[in-house]
């Protein structure tokens, strides 16, 4: 099956074919403006950036770490924010400044042992398409760039920032008969 054939036709739509598609997902990749964070940065007088992370996600990632399934960030842009972020959830790998993404994908699955086979990527804009093409699970916030839906398997109810990474983390622990309620 190709892309299309597994793609959701409606935002948010968990099929039979999604939950096949995602039991076996052990990696978790997020880009971060505008999927771990709402895409608005806020910069102090000092030059100094404030981004806003919503809880839930953060929650869903620790819930995730807890079953085992790793999570790693590829930005796009470099944040002190973002590592510290990161580092209070344990995300082990954290990539920025990194506009060619699937050189860094490979590198990760490297040091996981894992393959694209067991992948599955958060993305919002164009520099996402190339890694979401490779992983076995490609996912678009829904506010993402239009031009995403036409790669991803699953398209979120939440935007970035706002729920969406907890969205696919419940969902992928959904399909694995992790989640705990």
């Amino acid at each position: 099956m190709n892309k299309k054939e597994l793609k959701n036709t409606d935002t948010g739509l968990i099929t039979q074919q999604i939950l096949e598609l995602t039991k076996d997902i052990k990696l978790l990749v997020c880009d971060i403006d505008g999927v771990m964070t709402n895409n608005i940065i806020y910069v102090d007088h000092n030059g100094e950036e404030l981004r806003s992370f919503n809880v839930r996600d953060s929650y869903g990632i620790f819930c995730l770490k807890k079953f085992n399934i790793e999570v790693a960030v590829i930005s796009g842009r470099y944040s002190k924010v973002v590592n510290y972020y990161c580092n209070t959830l344990n995300i082990k790998y954290i990539y920025q400044n990194k506009l060619n993404k699937v050189p860094i994908l490979y590198e990760i699955l490297n040091q996981t042992n894992l393959t694209v086979d067991n992948t599955a990527y958060i993305g919002d804009d164009l520099i996402d398409i190339p890694v979401m093409k490779l992983v076995k699970f490609s996912v678009a916030v829904s506010d993402a760039h239009p031009a995403l839906f036409k790669v991803a398997n699953y398209i979120t109810n939440y935007v970035g920032g706002n729920g969406a990474v907890r969205e696919v983390c419940d969902l992928l622990l959904i399909s694995q008969n992790k989640l705990v309620y």
